[in-house]
């Protein structure tokens, strides 16, 4: 369970935005987080329309961790089919 929070702010322009909301997560595999929420208010920006969990309503969130530790994990993974 958690909270999130965004802020964005152009000083040059002088404008501000933000968002706020909640979300709940899950690891289905070792190095991988999912995340459903919902954001009470919130903004979106042409800059980064792919990542619409700043945007107002309901989101999905996938987070990846990839290291030099996660690809030997891949290989290990890849030598057993």
């Amino acid at each position: 369970l958690g909270l999130q929070g965004s802020r964005y702010t152009s000083w040059h322009a002088a404008n501000s935005d933000y968002s706020y909301g909640v979300s709940v997560g899950y690891s289905p595999a070792k190095n991988l987080w999912m995340s459903l929420g919902y954001n009470f208010a919130g903004f979106s920006d042409s800059d980064f329309s792919a990542s619409d969990y700043t945007a107002q309503g309901i989101f999905l969130k996938y987070r990846f961790k990839f290291d030099q530790h996660s690809i030997e994990d891949l290989l290990d993974i890849r030598q057993v089919f």
